[in-house]
């Protein structure tokens, strides 16, 4: 019995450190984002903390490569700078190779630019634009310094900025000064402030405030682009929206809500905001065509993404003065397998051809405007590209716990017979402890450990951090102090007394095979393998096997041989047992005395 102790304590506790150590939300990127500069698409991936840069491999768009991987730093959109203009839709040229960063160095804390600058202060700048938490850097993908690093520049801002567009050669920024999130989750609302690039650093423009925006603070909500002699800068309200939980999903923002538009031209915002209304929940991507605005939508449904409903994807036509009319579907919604439906999708335009990147974090599609002007998928995907396999491990985890349940079914069907034979002359209901008295005993016997774990946290232990652990403890990995007493209360009074408080006055008891009270090891096995099975991940295990088992057996009571049972079944057990032994028949037991005496029974014929 202690071997196959062993090896199951072993496997739980595997399943726990597993449980312990897997985030989702570090498993989940936060917002995707393509941005035309030097000539070439350029993908930023943000994460949690990290972001990374891909583009195509030479002038293979469906093949990616990383610019930059595993950078610190929370990105809050990005942008091109180039003094000679922005570039949206140049030939494509070889980029390059640029080797990235290794993955086994941290980067510094609070430095989400790396290496440092070391371009001159006098040269002309052109590269990648990112934003950063009021500040915001330019990576050039071109250039490398001495020790082959790819060249950055810091660039300082004074508030948290978000987008950038180019007016008449200059490059302006857009952003807000934000508070804190709200405790319910809420963005706060920040007026709208714009800085100009000067060709070496960004100047505020001060005195110069537009209305209101609400902004998502966690990257690329907030819009800008050039129509004209002005640019158009489109906010839209964003909220936290997880479909199966944050514990899942990870950071995972939508947008919501109607779209606010206002207008610069360079030295001030020309109109008050305008509400574009009709537009579909889900992420969005502007550009300018005509002189009017494209919104590409890739549609969210709070309610369907469970259900496994993927969401439309649509490009809608803005006005200037407001007005929102559908242009095109390039995919409806649809069901199909998968838990995660697809969250943002981005257009641009390269080599004079439309391409749509979309993705779930799980997979990326890419999507092309062919000759007669409609969209297809490219059958041969993305390569190079980053994607998690969250939605495989939850499968897993699902299937692995699905196997121990099997197994501790196993368990329980081999000692089938025995129970179906005690059942001649003992029912079910009257053996079997109800599931109503149990969880009613567990109540009372940790209230009464936590009871006993403060009064120990006031000799031994910080007796304020204890208790607070102990309360923790009922929902997490129990404290030094809980483990102790629970371990010393449940082992000593179910191997002395075969029942614990809880049980004694719920009229339950804890018996070996037999019927007697467990021994010592019996009661040490069965509540070592208690503490794992009480944990809130765990529940999903225990719990199905005390529903269904065929004498309501966790995988702790299988492994000690024990049972808990009612005190009245007990003891009609005990009469019967006793009236075997005056008549000189063989004791029973309760799941093996019954079966070896069928065998008897089976082999004297």
């Amino acid at each position: 019995m202690r071997a196959r102790f062993s090896i199951l304590l072993a496997l739980m506790l595997f399943i726990l450190l597993g449980v312990l150590s897997f985030d989702p939300s570090q498993e989940s990127f936060s917002a995707m984002q393509i941005q035309m500069a030097v000539g070439k698409p350029f993908l930023v991936l943000a994460e949690k903390e990290t972001f990374g840069i891909y583009a195509p491999a030479g002038s293979d768009i469906e093949g990616w490569t990383p610019v930059y991987e595993n950078r610190s730093g929370t990105t809050l959109g990005s942008f091109e700078i180039s003094h000679t203009g922005p570039t949206q839709s140049e030939p494509p040229f070889e980029t390059p190779k640029i080797s990235a960063p290794p993955k086994n160095v941290p980067p510094a804390p609070n430095a989400p630019l790396t290496p440092p600058p070391v371009k001159a202060a006098d040269e002309p700048i052109d590269g990648l634009g990112i934003f950063f938490k009021q500040s915001s850097a330019v990576f050039d993908p071109v250039k490398k310094d001495k020790d082959g690093n790819v060249v950055t520049v810091p660039l300082v801002l004074p508030w948290d900025a978000e987008a950038a567009a180019t007016l008449n050669g200059v490059t302006y920024a857009f952003g807000a000064k934000l508070d804190p999130v709200k405790e319910d989750g809420a963005f706060p609302n920040g007026v709208l402030k714009v800085a100009r690039f000067d060709g070496k650093e960004w100047q505020e423009l001060t005195g110069v405030s537009g209305p209101q925006e609400h902004s998502g603070k966690a990257g690329f909500w907030l819009k800008s682009v050039t129509l004209g002699d002005r640019i158009a800068v489109l906010w839209r309200g964003a909220k936290l929206d997880q479909t199966i939980g944050y514990s899942v999903e990870g950071i995972r923002i939508a947008t919501d809500g109607d779209i606010g538009m206002c207008f610069f031209d360079g030295t001030k915002f020309t109109t008050e905001p305008i509400t574009v209304t009709g537009l579909p929940k889900g992420n969005v991507c502007v550009w300018e065509d005509k002189g009017a605005i494209k919104c590409l939508v890739q549609t969210r449904f709070k309610g369907a993404d469970a259900a496994e409903t993927k969401g439309r994807m649509e490009i809608w036509m803005i006005t200037p003065d407001g007005k929102a009319t559908l242009s095109e579907t390039i995919h409806p919604e649809k069901s199909a397998a998968g838990l995660f439906s697809f969250i943002a999708a981005e257009h641009f335009v390269w080599d004079n051809r439309e391409y749509i990147l979309r993705s779930n974090w799980q997979k990326f599609e890419l999507w092309k405007r062919n000759p007669a002007g409609t969209w297809e998928l490219s059958p041969v995907g993305t390569t190079g590209l980053p994607v998690f396999a969250l939605e495989h491990k939850l499968i897993g985890a699902l299937g692995f716990c699905g196997l121990v349940i099997l197994l501790g079914a196993l368990l329980g069907f081999q000692r089938r017979r025995h129970a179906l034979t005690l059942m001649r002359a003992l029912q079910a209901s009257d053996l079997n402890a109800p599931i109503a008295s149990r969880a009613g005993a567990y109540l009372l016997d940790m209230a009464t450990v936590v009871g006993l774990t403060i009064g120990v946290s006031q000799i031994f232990f910080d007796h304020n951090n204890e208790i607070a652990a102990a309360a923790n403890g009922l929902l997490s990995f129990p404290s030094t102090a809980l483990l102790i007493c629970f371990m010393t209360y449940y082992t000593l009074t179910e191997w002395l007394l075969g029942a614990t408080l809880g049980k004694f006055v719920m009229g339950l008891r804890v018996v070996s095979d037999d019927g007697t009270r467990p021994a010592f090891w019996a009661a040490f096995v069965r509540n070592a393998v208690g503490v794992l099975e009480r944990q809130p991940m765990m529940l999903i295990v225990s719990f199905p096997m005390v529903m269904f088992s065929p004498r309501r057996q966790r995988l702790g009571d299988l492994l000690s041989r024990t049972i808990v049972v009612q005190k009245e079944g007990l003891e009609l057990f005990l009469s019967q047992r006793a009236a075997a032994a005056l008549r000189g028949e063989a004791l029973e037991k309760l799941p093996g005395g019954p079966l070896e005496n069928v065998k008897k029974k089976e082999r004297a014929k």
